[in-house]
């Protein structure tokens, strides 16, 4: 189901938009290999797939964004305090949310979307795929690119508002609310609904 996720993550016309190739759902994997199983393996960061691949930001949003659409992951948002420096679980866009670190305010977080930043969970272990075109193309080695730390969250990652400018505020609400959903759906395994990109 892994392969499978991940190769049809090209069938899409948002993908072919942004330059989803074999060649960037190739780097992904290895990605994905690297990064789960380590530190926070919940938290995946398009934006250190990018860093890490030499691959577009847009192309690599794109990839996790379509990517938790499909169900292979799982979108997960935080609320980024900007006057604390802290992160906060957001369960519902449109609940009001307290902020228990210092400023100890409420809002409702969808008033607030450039400081909502998703982060993503792979939802399947991963396996060897085949891939008709192979990259052998070596990582890009970042020597201060090593995990993402706690105290980084909030820092050059997906906001809520990047997705709302590359694919509409409804698709981006669909992937938060969706994340309940594909559990359920994985579980009685059934597949995900059909939607156009």
């Amino acid at each position: 189901m892994y392969c499978e996720k991940l190769l049809s993550i090209t069938n899409f016309t948002l993908s072919k938009a942004n330059t989803v190739d074999l060649s960037v759902i190739h780097c992904l994997d290895k990605f994905l290999k690297t990064e789960t199983g380590i530190i926070l393996p919940n938290k995946l960061n398009p934006i250190k797939f990018a860093i890490k691949h030499d691959v577009d930001d847009e192309t690599a949003v794109t990839c996790f964004i379509i990517g938790a659409k499909i169900g292979l992951f799982k979108a997960i948002p935080y609320f980024y305090c900007d006057i604390c420096n802290e992160m906060h679980d957001v369960d519902n866009l449109n609940s009001i949310l307290h902020l228990d670190c210092d400023c100890d305010r409420e809002l409702v977080p969808n008033n607030f979307r450039e400081n909502i930043f998703l982060f993503f969970e792979l939802l399947f272990c991963p396996k060897d795929c085949v891939f008709e075109s192979n990259n052998n193309s070596d990582d890009k080695n970042d020597p201060l690119d090593v995990f993402l730390e706690v105290n980084d969250m909030g820092k050059q990652h997906v906001s809520l508002s990047m997705i709302d400018n590359m694919v509409g505020q409804d698709f981006a609400d669909s992937i938060v609310r969706q994340r309940g959903k594909q559990m359920q759906q994985l579980l009685k395994g059934a597949h995900p609904l059909e939607f156009n990109l």
